[in-house]
């Protein structure tokens, strides 16, 4: 299984979450009817929405805790004193 994330495009960090909008749609901040289109338009789409799912779970496994943790134990080890 697998989610699409929508989100609105309102921190730099989105982007790059939602696979600079393969694996998600990006929506500019506050644009409720933009948001309510972009849904809309994945539930009437389910190619659409195949796609951009396995798109989604290929991009979460980037952020799997076993790769981040070990990213976050070098950091910590490199910056101690």
């Amino acid at each position: 299984y697998g989610s699409i994330p929508v989100v609105y495009d309102n921190y730099p960090v989105c982007s790059w979450v939602v696979g600079g909008g393969e694996s998600g749609v990006l929506i500019p901040p506050f644009e409720i009817d933009t948001m309510a289109k972009e849904v809309i338009n994945l539930a009437k789409n389910q190619n659409h929405q195949d796609k951009m799912m396995q798109a989604a779970l290929a991009n979460a496994r980037k952020f799997d805790l076993e790769k981040v943790g070990k990213l976050w134990v070098q950091f910590f080890d490199s910056n101690r004193k």
